[in-house]
């Protein structure tokens, strides 16, 4: 087995968590504009999911057939996958506070660092944490590094909770600026 595709194999599994998570919440933003009632915007969120679901789809057929030849345990994956749903919550957070602050000018930032900087707290975080995870689970049959691992991708997951629910409150406030 060689390094190349052990590595393609984590940034897959990366992948497909991102993917994944950017699917669910695209699906949640699609009911929540059907019930508002705004077909235009309906019908835009509808062709991005259909999108985002073929990339779902090519995704997974690649991650199966990579899964074969990597050997990789499937906790490995899942904690790798996890990563990846983190990184679409931060993603949709910074997205959403980005056009309501650059975009609409409906909002200011009130991080005392301002907004360009405010990106870099959910970097400074997520990718270190995703480093140290990728390289606590090299160690192959201990349980300590294993359960570090664990315990830190819970901690990226809750701090992902706090990304999404920003994002939610900045998706409500484009939606009804949107509808006025």
């Amino acid at each position: 087995m060689n390094y190349s595709v052990k590595r393609m194999g984590v940034f897959n599994d990366l992948a497909a968590g991102f993917v994944a998570m950017t699917v669910a919440m695209m699906a949640l933003n699609t009911i929540t504009v059907a019930i508002m009632g705004s077909a235009e915007m309906m019908i835009l969120f509808v062709l991005i999911l259909q999108a985002l679901l073929f990339m779902l789809y090519v995704i997974w057929e690649k991650r199966e057939k990579t899964d074969e030849r990597d050997g990789r345990p499937r906790w490995k994956q899942i904690l790798t996958g996890l990563f990846g749903v983190s990184f679409a919550c931060w993603f949709f957070d910074v997205a959403t506070t980005f056009y309501l602050i650059d975009v609409s000018g409906l909002a200011y930032e009130a991080n005392p660092l301002g907004w360009p900087l405010g990106i870099l707290g959910g970097l400074i975080f997520y990718v270190p944490a995703f480093v140290f995870t990728q390289r606590l689970m090299r160690e192959n049959g201990q349980k300590l590094p294993v359960s570090a691992a664990v315990v830190i991708t819970l901690l990226a997951l809750y701090i992902a909770w706090s990304n999404l629910i920003a994002a939610g409150q900045n998706f409500g406030w484009i939606l009804s600026s949107a509808t006025r």
